[in-house]
């Protein structure tokens, strides 16, 4: 269930749409942030200051949550990583005893869709 959001209500719930938007954003960054150090001489100069403002929200956003989630992952977090793969977040969390366990799904989802909503915030659409 990649798609999965809590119901619409909570507390970090997000339209449909908007978190979609999110979401290819956030598959896209890679290319984007190559685009925007090599771009190509036919992209005007509109399109590329919005790609840089898109891409700044996402970084500030990501540093974010790389420091409220410092205390419980290992260093070397990458939140955009931990974004797309259950099993690097899974990976990445401290351990505190050999009977702890990993963080469920449900932590990961949560992690999912607060960095789509500081994302959202900062690009203004909420």
């Amino acid at each position: 269930m990649p798609n999965y959001q809590p119901k619409l209500g909570g507390k970090h719930s997000l339209p449909h749409n908007v978190y979609m938007q999110i979401r290819y954003k956030l598959r896209d960054y890679e290319r984007q942030k190559k685009l925007l150090r090599h771009p190509p001489k036919d992209k005007n100069t509109a399109y590329l200051a919005r790609l840089k403002t898109e891409l700044g929200a996402i970084e500030k956003a990501a540093a974010e949550l790389k420091d409220a989630y410092a205390a419980y992952v290992q260093d070397g977090f990458d939140p955009l990583w931990a974004y797309h793969s259950y099993d690097y977040f899974n990976y990445i969390f401290i351990r505190y005893g050999p009977d702890d366990e990993a963080p469920s799904r449900r932590t990961w989802n949560y992690y999912k869709n607060l960095l789509s909503r500081k994302i959202a915030k900062k690009l203004y659409m909420l």
